[in-house]
């Protein structure tokens, strides 16, 4: 041959210029949508927008609950840092608090053993 080559064109390079337009003129028509919105927004006022989605919200039914790192799940599973310490402080409080029980108990127990100890004594002598 003459040093030129030629190929084919695959189906796939057809396409390409077809689908790159077509995002192409989808990007554009969503851009003037946000546009002609902008615009909408400033024609109603700058304040008015606010107030506006404040009125669409739905009415909050728990407004703690709202506040909430995750609103989504509920109250009882979701724990604050402060419920959580709390919980912690008052398993600690119980746990110590048995623990005095346990040695009042055993201190009871001795004593009885050295009140047996000592009637063994006394009956010997």
């Amino acid at each position: 041959t003459n040093g030129l080559v030629t190929t084919t064109p695959r189906s796939t390079q057809l396409l390409y210029p077809k689908v790159l337009a077509n995002e192409k003129q989808e990007f554009t028509e969503d851009f003037v949508t946000a546009l002609e919105d902008l615009e909408k927004q400033h024609q109603l006022g700058e304040c008015a927008a606010p107030l506006l989605l404040l009125l669409l919200q739905p009415p909050q039914e728990d407004p703690v609950r709202h506040r909430a790192p995750h609103p989504h799940l509920p109250a009882d599973i979701v724990k604050s840092p402060y419920s959580i310490k709390k919980k912690k402080k008052k398993k600690k409080k119980k746990k110590k608090k048995k623990k005095k029980k346990k040695k009042k108990k055993k201190e009871e127990e001795e004593e009885e053993e050295e009140e047996e100890e000592e009637e063994e004594e006394n009956i010997v002598h």
